[in-house]
């Protein structure tokens, strides 16, 4: 695994998907609340939680029929889970 450092204003959605299709979602930021970090995490919580906007993705980003594409319903980070949890 990479490692690299967020500035105070970056926050980043990271995506893995394993050997089964399975998508799981991180959401890195700093602690304290940023613009950035609530854009990444609205944007996890539309994969995780809309069908829709996961087949929208989809489209434009492979060829693999929506049927097939995999769903996603995992959030990786604990953090990330907390913080979701509480809005």
């Amino acid at each position: 695994m990479s490692t690299f450092k967020l500035d105070q204003n970056q926050a980043a959605l990271i995506l893995t998907l394993d050997t089964n299709g399975e998508m799981f979602v991180d959401v890195i930021g700093q602690e304290m609340p940023s613009l950035s970090k609530e854009i990444c995490e609205a944007i996890a919580l539309k994969l995780i939680n809309e069908s829709d906007f996961q087949d929208e993705v989809l489209v434009w980003t492979s060829d693999v029929p929506v049927e097939a594409a995999p769903t996603c319903d995992t959030l990786e980070s604990a953090t990330t889970q907390k913080y979701l949890k509480h809005r």
